[in-house]
């Protein structure tokens, strides 16, 4: 780390969860998290999206199941941008814009699947696997680049993935199972500009699908560009289930993941500071600068923590 002094801390501005009460039934591990331009909370689930205010008081529930415009099949991710909010339906591939009243403005079809999504400040948004791509709030998507540098190369099912970031004329994007950063000029037209591949030990151990480490989340502020990443619990001393026998509730992820927030200089690639803790620390809540923390207590009620980085010296 280039800064021995420094320390990154996670403040909690709200807290979401418990054992009922209205809009908490969609809230696990796997539910989309995003902040929009009026502070909001936007939490989905398959095919709707609980709204709370920045105090965490349920204010109503978006969309529905099916295919019509406002309903959705199953919900892979939210994005903020200026003018509009966009869902993203695995299932259906296809972007649904709604505006800040939650009105829908338009759908548009896309092929691929958007893992992560970026919207830059004239709100088009930018994914990437192969290639970079960008979907125009007119509903026109062009796809950029054919170096190979935008995604891993292991032979992984996930290895054409790429976790995206964008600021200005500025896309980052970080390969989901190796720690390699690609930035996007996308001036006069979108090329690669940079690329660095960090070296750090925690991705280069281990074999299976828990001890692999993943980048799961960036996200660009002034302080330079973060990441979350994961690597296997190293006190775990469990056994996993037979591949066949692998599902979501055949294993608790929180007990074989360890979580790390790298805040890493643009210019060098190199690790300004880094924190570390001994379970899954989510994404980062698209649309604001907050990382999401999940948390299960002992009883299995799941809870949310829209946690606030703070960069500090010693």
């Amino acid at each position: 780390m280039t800064c021995a002094e420094c320390v990154i801390t996670l403040d909690t501005l709200v807290t979401i969860g418990g054992l009922d009460g209205p809009g908490l039934d969609i809230i696990s591990m796997f539910s989309k998290c995003a902040v929009d331009r009026r502070g909001r909370i936007l939490v989905s689930g398959d095919a709707e999206i609980s709204v709370f205010d920045s105090t965490g008081r349920y204010l109503r529930t978006v969309g529905r199941q099916g295919e019509g415009p406002g309903e959705y099949g199953s919900i892979a991710h939210i994005a903020v941008g200026p003018r509009y909010i966009h869902v993203f339906d695995s299932q259906q591939e296809r972007r649904t814009m709604l505006d800040h009243d939650f009105e829908v403005v338009r759908t548009d079809r896309f092929p691929g699947r958007a893992r992560s999504v970026g919207v830059l400040n004239d709100d088009v948004a930018v994914f990437a696997g192969d290639l970079l791509h960008m979907l125009r709030p007119s509903g026109e998507m062009t796809s950029h680049g054919d170096d190979g540098r935008v995604h891993s190369s292991r032979p992984w099912p996930w290895d054409a993935l790429a976790i995206v970031t964008g600021k200005d004329d500025t896309v980052w994007a970080v390969a989901f199972l190796v720690n390699r950063l690609s930035r996007w000029d996308l001036a006069p037209e979108p090329k690669v500009g940079r690329v660095f591949d960090r070296r750090v030990p925690e991705f280069d151990e281990g074999g299976d699908a828990f001890a692999l480490a993943s980048v799961s989340s960036i996200m660009l502020d002034d302080r330079g560009l973060w990441l979350v990443w994961h690597t296997a619990d190293p006190d775990w001393t469990g056994q996993l289930p037979s591949y066949e026998n692998l599902t979501p509730s055949s294993i608790d992820i929180a007990e074989l993941r360890d979580s790390w927030l790298d805040l890493v200089d643009p210019d060098t690639g190199r690790t300004i500071a880094r924190y570390h803790q001994d379970h899954v620390l989510g994404d980062f809540a698209v649309g604001s600068g907050y990382v999401v923390g999940y948390e299960e207590s002992d009883a299995g009620v799941p809870f949310f923590h829209i946690l606030k980085p703070r960069l500090s010296r010693r």
